[in-house]
């Protein structure tokens, strides 16, 4: 889904602002807080957590920026690239351009973080505000603390650069990964720069109060006054500083609350927020899956493949195509989409299993997905009116043992999207059992 104009003037005018307060240190005649002017330079004498959270706050609210896999270090990020690049912006003597999941322990360790697994940490009872949460060769996230993470996530099938669902690099509530065996533990930074606070008030001037505050009103919020902007403020009280103007419209992130005032997320900014100016919102959550798993969209029957085939390609979501679903059944075409969305996961549809549809007389045609890379084998076997075959992608290189055997038997018309890919798939397609060729 793309933003509509109204949201992206928004999200324009948001990242305006903040581009005007990182250059003049100010919002509407009020000084900014350590936290978002320590943002501006790298520090000399060392990294700066808070600058660190600052840069990936920044990037979470500006959705020129989305998640990739392929293009990873600006503007869009995967989740490694993320990290690591909050850390450098915050003046780490961290390098950015190459890194992942499975390196990052080593990468934080020269930059003077310590590792600190699961079970001496405690679990998320020990978490800390800058922690980097880690599950080695898979995610990472870094912890706003309160039970609030900001990292990439996932792509949601756009293939344009970008932020186009405003969720992909956002802010969620904590999770625990228990599907996929929890957080292996976390990077944690002691230097003279890490996160202090003191009696009621945090390294950024804001006020301690959420800690009584209830986590039962936690989720997405949408700014409901009449006309006005609403105050973000530094305390709970209307005499507190005004850290920034949230418009009407925009959302922003509860962490907790006390019925009257509002812990919360708005782009960069932390604060608090009157209750009454805001109307709740779905939760945004994090749905996770793990390899073998099923379901079913539209026609077709999927399984998910969970699981990295390059060492960047973390959280990249894929499933092959088993078979028709009961709405499918008779279908006179078989077309593999190159994505498919299930409980607002964004799956890559890669490949189309053994004996997918094998003895089927009903298909005619097949299409396949430009990121199919095999096919099963037997997957069209004795598919005896299949006559077309058209390929979208150039990522094919396996077909199984008699995948098209006894199929048409005057010959299968094929098209590819270049010669030199059409004359390797119908050397696949022959090797498969294809007898003939139209």
């Amino acid at each position: 889904m793309y933003l509509s104009k109204a949201k992206m003037k928004v999200k324009r005018a948001i990242s305006v602002l903040i581009a005007l307060v990182l250059v003049t240190g100010t919002v509407g005649g009020f000084a900014l807080s350590d936290e978002l002017s320590g943002s501006v330079t790298a520090l000399a004498d060392g990294g700066s957590v808070e600058s660190a959270i600052t840069w990936a706050l920044t990037v979470a609210a500006d959705n020129t920026h989305g998640y990739s896999q392929s293009d990873r270090w600006g503007p869009d990020y995967d989740c490694s690239s993320f990290v690591i690049s909050a850390f450098a912006a915050g003046g780490f003597a961290i390098s950015t351009g190459s890194g992942n999941t499975s390196t990052m322990k080593t990468i934080f360790g020269n930059a003077g973080f310590t590792w600190i697994d699961w079970t001496t940490l405690g679990g998320s009872a020990g978490l800390q505000r800058g922690d980097i949460l880690l599950k080695v060769g898979q995610h990472t996230e870094i912890v706003l603390g309160d039970g609030t993470l900001v990292g990439a996530h996932q792509s949601y099938g756009n293939t344009e650069t970008g932020d186009q669902n405003c969720k992909e690099i956002s802010i969620v509530t904590y999770y625990d990964r228990s599907s996929s065996g929890g957080w292996d533990g976390v990077l944690r930074y002691s230097g003279s720069d890490a996160v202090s606070t003191t009696a009621g008030v945090e390294a950024d001037g804001t006020s301690t109060a959420y800690q009584a505050y209830s986590t039962d009103y936690a989720g997405t919020y949408v700014v409901n006054t009449v006309s006005s902007p609403l105050n973000l403020r530094s305390a709970p009280d209307t005499s507190s500083t005004i850290s920034t103007t949230i418009p009407k419209g925009s959302t922003v992130t509860v962490v907790s609350s006390d019925g009257t005032w509002a812990y919360c997320y708005y782009g960069s900014y932390r604060g608090y927020c009157s209750m009454e100016y805001l109307s709740k919102q779905d939760d945004i959550t994090v749905t996770e899956f793990e390899a073998g798993d099923t379901f079913t969209v539209g026609k077709y029957e999927y399984e998910v493949l969970y699981g990295t085939t390059t060492e960047s390609s973390e959280e990249d979501y894929e499933v092959i195509v088993t078979g028709w679903s009961e709405d499918g059944e008779g279908s006179k075409t078989v077309k593999v989409h190159d994505t498919v969305t299930y409980e607002d996961v964004v799956f890559r549809v890669t490949g189309i299993a053994e004996k997918a549809f094998w003895k089927d007389t009903s298909i005619k045609k097949l299409v396949v997905g430009k990121y199919v890379d095999y096919i099963g084998a037997k997957a069209f076997f004795k598919c005896t009116n299949l006559k077309m075959i058209k390929f979208n992608g150039k990522k094919l290189y396996e077909v199984g043992s008699k995948a098209f055997k006894k199929t048409w038997y005057r010959g299968i018309k094929v098209t590819a999207p270049t010669i030199k890919k059409l004359k390797k798939y119908k050397k696949l397609l022959k090797a498969a059992g294809v007898y003939r060729f139209r």
